[in-house]
C-alpha cells in the first residue's frame, strides 16, 4: 500500500465571485448607527418618547439595510489562478497577483475580519473582508492559489 503525502498539490483553473454577508456587518453598523442617532435626538430635547422609541428605531433599521445591501452589491472580491481582485477602501478596482504577496495579516475591526495583503511597489495594502458568502469556499480557494501556506491557512481556520 502506498502513503500519499497528507498535502496535495492541487491544480485549479476556477475563479469564483464573493459578496460580502450582510449578517456580520449589519449588527455593529445598526447598533451604532442607532445609539448615535437617539443620542442626537434625546440631547437636545427635541424628540418625543413615540419618536425616540418607535420612528428613530424603524428608519435607522430600513436606513441600515438599504446602504448595507448595495455595499454588498457593488463591493465583492474575485479569487482565481492568477490573483486577487477586491475593491480598496475608496471602492477602486485592484488586482494582486498571488505570486507578488509578500506578507498577510490579519485584523479585526469592530468584529469584521480583514485579510490585510501587503504588495511591494504600492503604498497601501489590500483589505479583504473574510465576512463572505461561501466562505468555506473562498478558503479552500485562496489556499489553492496561495501554494497550500501553513501559516495562511491557520490563520484562516482561527478567522472561521
Amino acid at each position: 500500500m502506498m502513503n500519499l503525502p497528507h498535502r496535495v498539490n492541487r491544480i485549479s483553473f476556477r475563479r469564483e465571485d464573493f459578496r460580502v454577508s450582510l449578517d456580520r456587518p449589519f449588527i455593529p453598523v445598526m447598533i451604532g448607527a442607532l445609539l448615535l442617532t437617539e443620542i442626537l435626538v434625546i440631547l437636545p430635547g427635541n424628540g418625543s418618547l413615540h419618536t425616540a422609541l418607535l420612528v428613530i428605531p424603524i428608519a435607522v433599521l430600513a436606513l441600515c439595510a438599504t446602504l448595507l445591501t448595495l455595499m454588498s452589491l457593488r463591493y465583492h472580491l474575485e479569487v482565481g489562478p492568477d490573483g486577487i481582485d477586491c475593491y480598496d477602501l475608496w471602492v477602486r478596482p485592484r488586482h494582486t497577483n498571488w505570486n507578488a504577496v509578500t506578507n498577510t495579516r490579519f485584523y479585526r475591526f469592530f468584529g469584521l475580519n480583514y485579510m490585510v495583503i501587503q504588495v511591494p511597489g504600492r503604498r497601501r495594502p489590500m483589505w479583504i473582508p473574510l465576512f463572505v458568502q461561501r466562505y468555506d469556499l473562498f478558503r479552500e480557494m485562496v489556499l489553492t492559489y496561495a501554494h497550500n501556506d501553513q501559516v495562511l491557512e491557520q490563520k484562516l481556520d482561527q478567522v472561521a
